[in-house]
């Protein structure tokens, strides 16, 4: 394998402490997919190279280079895109927003997908 024929891409592992003890969020590859079709997987695909104009828009990432951004964005992204998890928060909040404010953001799921 060259360097050419890497491709920029993330993962985005979720875990959570439930009552059973610790949970992991997979989701399954489409069945009519030709690479891993039916697979358990973590979310995640290839960065696009918009991932990094997210960036004024974060919080915490000053000591970060601009390809981490764009990664960490890029897996977020994904997360968002195939199973409707969005990692995100309003400005100057500390905590991810509800479920009522991820349905009203519902169709920018649909156009980035």
């Amino acid at each position: 394998m060259t360097n050419d024929s890497i491709v920029p891409a993330a993962t985005i592992l979720m875990l959570r402490d439930g009552a059973p003890g610790l949970e992991v969020f997979m989701v399954v590859r489409h069945h009519q997919i030709d690479f891993a079709s039916g697979a358990l997987v973590f979310p995640g695909g290839k960065i696009d190279a918009t991932d990094i104009d997210a960036a004024p828009y974060c919080d915490g990432i000053e000591s970060a280079t601009p390809y981490q951004v764009a990664m960490q964005i890029g897996a977020i992204r994904e997360a968002f895109e195939e199973c409707g998890v969005l990692l995100a928060r309003a400005k100057g909040q500390e905590a991810l927003i509800s479920g009522d404010r991820l349905k009203t953001l519902v169709d920018y799921r649909e156009s980035i997908h």
